[in-house]
């Protein structure tokens, strides 16, 4: 069976989307949830922080590594054309950005000043440069041969 490299390319950047998605997700979660009420103890050791800080690092880390691998996984399990395997790479990338910009958006909107989406961007780059690992790691061993 002769590997499907483009496909492969997708699952990685389909991971990052996802990662990004849901860590982003689980950030907002689970630091409101960290201030509203107490993070259990196993949180505070596990992230080595304090607050509802240690739950929304939580978060953010779950939810990358969850999203990255359901999304590669739902992909794996699909059989489309090179093309569509492309379009979906496209989709993904974009998403990757936008979908992050839109939550911020709705979070700040109240308050939207410039200083709210200058802090929002580095936000989504290090989403997804935490994502990549992930990504790069479950591909790899999905596709391995």
């Amino acid at each position: 069976m002769e590997k499907n490299h483009v496909k492969a390319i997708a699952e990685f950047v389909v991971g990052i989307a996802g990662g990004v998605l849901l860590g982003t997700i689980g950030f907002l979660t689970m630091t409101t949830y960290g201030g509203t009420g107490e993070c259990p103890e196993y949180i505070k050791t596990l992230v080595a922080t304090r607050g509802y800080e240690s739950c929304g690092n939580f978060g953010a880390l779950s939810g990358v590594i969850i999203g990255s691998l359901l999304t590669i996984l739902t992909l794996q399990k699909t059989h489309w054309t090179d093309h569509s395997y492309k379009k979906t790479m496209i989709m993904s990338a974009f998403g990757t950005f936008i979908v992050p910009l839109l939550i911020a958006l709705v979070i700040f909107w109240p308050t939207l000043n410039n200083e709210a989406l200058v802090v929002t961007l580095p936000v989504i780059v290090i989403f997804i440069a935490l994502s990549v690992i992930p990504s790069f790691v479950i591909t790899l061993l999905i596709n391995r041969k």
